[in-house]
């Protein structure tokens, strides 16, 4: 009987309480144009909507390589920047069902799937393939995205399949 009572007491008062309000607003429009700066490859990137889920990327980057060998007995080691050009179509398969749940999907967060073709500017190099990632915005101007998916890659006339990918930390410049 002390628990039927008890019971009853917290039903009642607990009957006004409510959860936070969250005033968010889920209808407002992702911009058609976000450029980003990455930082772990520096780069340049610029994702431009083409339709409600789906975005085209152009990315202008630079890889970089450290490289010893050695030939007869001499050893030699250099290093070397090669510049690439990505171009990636990406598909955002949870931007609706984040925006019912509330969570952020401003800024094309959320995971899509992808198709990058990038082309180096040395050496012949590209690669290509499917890629299934995750993109989040880091407070308000920040970013994180990672990538990963099978692919063909090919430089100097070689080619090969493997595992493509990206991964990438940095800032956005038009918050």
């Amino acid at each position: 009987m002390r628990a039927l009572f008890t019971l009853l007491v917290l039903i009642a008062f607990t009957k006004g309480i409510h959860a936070q309000q969250i005033n968010i607003d889920t209808t407002s429009v992702q911009p058609r144009t976000i450029v980003r700066l990455s930082l772990i490859v520096p780069g340049l990137l610029v994702e431009q909507k083409m339709a409600k889920a789906t975005t085209l990327i152009f990315n202008l980057w630079t890889g970089f390589a450290f490289q010893y060998a050695e030939i007869n007995g001499k050893s030699t080691s250099y290093s070397k920047f090669f510049p690439n050009f990505t171009i990636e179509s990406r598909y955002y398969s949870s931007i609706k069902k984040r925006k019912v749940l509330v969570s952020k999907s401003y800024y094309y967060s959320g995971l899509y799937f992808g198709f990058p073709l990038t082309i180096g500017f040395t050496d012949s190099r590209f690669s290509a393939g499917p890629v299934i990632g995750i993109q989040q915005g880091i407070g308000r101007n920040g970013y994180w995205n990672v990538a990963l998916g099978p692919g063909v890659t090919g430089a100097m006339g070689i080619t090969d399949f493997g595992f493509i990918g990206e991964f990438g930390i940095g800032f956005i410049l038009n918050p």
